[in-house]
């Protein structure tokens, strides 16, 4: 691991009443904007090719004021801006937000910026904005909705206190220095090839000329009626500052440069050179050959950039986005490059040391939970992306898995529950959902829709948040509606075509070659008219899930007559999907009624959702005992619960720790520092090597092998029932929980195996 240091300032908890804000700032917006109207978005495909007019704005404003010369108790800084910001205090970077949400339900910051003003002396706030102006997964753009909102509240120790707003008297200046000359990913980000020449060299300083900038424009009314100011509940990105722990001199002024592991964030450097000289950075998350950066990605990213000097003396170049990679790549440098003068401004939510820790006598395994862990660590950042290079969204499906991982490394359910909500909020667009949140873009899968009753009750269960679950209760309701919809006369869901995105609404899995052949017309009919009456085996086995899930949630919110409504109908549902969808013969379900074809994830979900009655268990268990792991790494989480469940326990442990082409063995040895959305690169052309989708192993460790559940809400009561295998000599865990740190160990020691059990001071086993 590179060598790091914390950068930026100190945010403030919003969750606590007294750090909230009383706005009398206007929103101050760049000028090109004034005569701009509004365009709302219902929903867009993620290739769309309707962009808003103005696109890539890079605006920079600023305001210098004077502080008296009493001592100054504290500064806080209130900040929004759309679509996003970096702030800057008298030059100091600060951080970066607003975290993405929807207009009515549109973030803040706030920051303790104390120790950055400078008493008795000229202070200045610099803020640089951003407006993408795409239609993607990354932003909520394209819109027209761009500007800035700050207010600065000073406490002093004699009593006094003064605030400092966004208003008239700010300036800004539109920044061209960032041209672009191609798009990343599916619209996800503009390349950013620098020209220093036309960046406004410390404009975040007091005392810089900004007499040919511009007065903002501001609107009639001092916050836009679109927004409905929230704060955000979850700390912004944390950053730090991570230098290379490999620099290697190739040949004129050509460098590489290894960062050991794949990091998030943004590269800087220093540099000295002639007015006008261009040089070549290439980013990357694996090699062309020797030193030799494949800045083409798979992931359809071609990070391959040429900035201009300007010819001052040890300036900086920065890039302003985030990229995904752990090499560079520098040509036509004018001088010696060194440690001293590269690093990357690493960005992540805020990732606690050692809160969740594992080790063990098998050094694959121990190997595993670190990539798996590093995945998760720098794939979350203002939510659980599927992966920060290629869309940055955060997919349902992938946050299922990534969101159990996240609480069990950090103890921080923060980011889980706006995560939740953030979905919740896209019932706006959809009501069923839309697969990535949140997001204009329209796409709809149904198992990742019916997957948010079931990450919500594990939710509670780990936190006892129940004010939430009542709050969750009108989208779930709307979702089972929605849902309904869908069903046919005997109550099995049928041609699941999204009603906002048009398209089939159902993955099986991904890539399409890991669907094991499945048995279902509508996923590959691309054209219409589509056929009709297609029932979908694994669809109907997630929605009995669902059903189920929010019949105990409805418990859970003391409504008893809907629990006891969606009791009925799951069960109803069971008898026409047994009689339906399962083949007596050969005791398997099929992928559709009347499909010759069984699928694994036919026979997985029914198994996980529990669906299946005991006494047809133990041929889909055969069956699953030859197959493997036959699917991508995603829907690996399930077939691993599934197995640890039904008492295949040895099974489950010997598909984590495998040497399979299908295994986590196969990442390790394709030499990647974080899971990947592949087991193979090979095996998918576009893979991401950062996918926190595939750290399934850590919930598998953490609830099946050592066998840590709550038992009561909040983890009042531990449910303590391991699946330790023989072959598995020691392990150690620990992690945080609401109710204080567990840490769990065991060893062999001889045909006996001895547990040692810490638990919080005021839980129960």
């Amino acid at each position: 691991m590179a060598p790091t240091e914390r950068l930026g300032g100190t945010p403030l908890d919003l969750a606590d009443p007294k750090h909230r804000v009383c706005w009398q700032a206007q929103w101050l917006h760049d000028p090109i904007f004034k005569n701009t109207v509004y365009q709302p978005i219902v929903a867009v495909n993620r290739t769309d090719e309707n962009r808003s007019t103005i696109q890539n704005r890079h605006t920079l404003f600023r305001r210098e004021f004077q502080l008296p010369g009493n001592e100054l108790l504290q500064a806080k800084l209130y900040i929004t801006a759309d679509d996003t910001y970096k702030l800057y205090v008298n030059g100091h970077f600060i951080g970066v937000g607003p975290a993405l949400s929807y207009p009515f339900d549109y973030h803040y910051n706030g920051w303790d910026v104390t120790e950055f003003l400078r008493a008795d002396a000229l202070n200045c706030l610099g803020v640089h904005t951003y407006y993408q102006g795409l239609h993607n997964m990354a932003f909520i753009s394209g819109d027209n909705l761009q500007g800035l909102l700050l207010q600065l509240e000073l406490t002093y120790t004699d009593g006094s206190s003064k605030i400092l707003i966004s208003d008239e008297t700010w300036r800004c200046f539109a920044m061209d220095a960032f041209e672009s000359r191609q798009l990343y990913g599916y619209q996800t980000a503009f390349s950013e090839h620098i020209d220093l020449r036309r960046y406004p060299v410390n404009w975040n300083q007091a005392g810089f000329d900004d007499h040919v900038w511009q007065m903002p424009h501001l609107d009639d009314t001092p916050i836009p009626e679109i927004y409905q100011l929230t704060p955000q509940l979850t700390p912004p990105v944390t950053y730090f500052k991570t230098y290379p722990v490999q620099i290697t001199y190739k040949e004129n002024g050509h460098y590489f440069i290894d960062f050991g592991i794949e990091v998030v964030g943004e590269t800087v450097f220093t540099v000295s050179g002639a007015s006008g000289q261009i040089v070549e950075i290439r980013h990357g998350e694996e090699l062309d050959g020797p030193d030799t950066v494949r800045h083409n990605m798979r992931c359809n990213c071609n990070y391959q950039e040429f900035c201009t000097l300007s010819g001052r003396k040890n300036e900086q170049l920065e890039f302003f986005d985030f990229k995904g990679f752990r090499y560079v790549e520098v040509l036509g440098w004018p001088e010696d490059l060194t440690a001293n003068n590269v690093w990357v401004k690493q960005r992540h939510y805020p990732f606690p040391k050692n809160a969740g820790t594992f080790s063990s006598s098998d050094l694959l395994l121990n190997d595993i939970w670190r990539i798996c862990a590093n995945g998760v660590r720098v794939g979350t950042l203002d939510t659980y992306m599927d992966c920060p290079t290629r869309e940055k969204g955060g997919f349902v499906g992938d946050g299922f898995i990534t969101g159990m991982s996240h609480l069990i490394l950090t103890g921080d359910s923060r980011i889980l529950r706006k995560f939740l909500l953030d979905v919740a909020n896209s019932a706006r667009v959809c009501p069923g959902f839309l697969c990535v949140a949140p997001t204009y873009v329209s796409s709809e899968l149904a198992e990742y829709s019916m997957l948010w009753p079931i990450l919500l009750e594990y939710y509670y269960h780990w936190t006892g948040d129940l004010e939430f679950v009542r709050q969750m209760q009108p989208p779930l309701d709307g979702l089972l509606a929605y849902y309904a919809g869908y069903e046919n006369e005997d109550g099995l869901l049928q041609d699941v075509i999204g009603r906002v995105s048009r398209s089939y609404a159902v993955l099986v899995d991904w890539p399409v070659n890991f669907r094991d052949d499945y048995d279902d017309p509508l996923l590959t009919m691309n054209t219409d008219p589509k056929p009709s009456g297609v029932i979908n085996t694994m669809i109907n086995a997630f929605y009995f899930g669902m059903l189920s899930s929010a019949a105990r949630l409805n418990t859970i919110t003391g409504r008893p007559e809907l629990c006891a409504t969606l009791t009925q109908k799951a069960e109803e549902l069971r008898t026409v999907f047994m009689r339906q969808c399962f083949n007596e013969k050969t005791g398997l379900f099929m992928d559709r009624p009347d499909s010759n074809h069984s699928a694994l994830h036919a026979n997985v979900i029914p198994l996980f959702t529990g669906l299946v009655p005991p006494e047809k268990q133990p041929k889909i268990l055969d069956f699953l005992r030859q197959t493997r792991i036959s699917c991508g790494v995603y829907f690996a989480f399930f077939l691993l619960q599934s197995l640890f469940e039904r008492g295949e326990s040895d099974l489950a442990y010997d598909l984590i720790t495998s040497h399979d082409r299908n295994s986590w063995f196969s990442m390790l040895k394709a030499g990647t520092t974080t899971c990947m959305e592949a087991w193979d690169p090979d095996l998918k052309p576009n893979t991401s090597w950062c996918h926190p989708w595939s750290s399934a192993p850590i919930p598998m460790l953490t609830h099946e092998l050592f066998g840590l559940r709550p038992a009561a809400p909040g983890w009042k009561t531990i449910a303590f029932s391991p699946k330790v295998p023989l072959t598995l000599k020691q392990a150690e865990l620990r992690f945080q929980t609401p109710a204080g740190a567990l840490s769990v160990s065991f060893e062999w020691q001889g045909n006996e195996i001895l547990y040692r059990l810490e638990i919080p001071a005021h839980s129960n086993l």
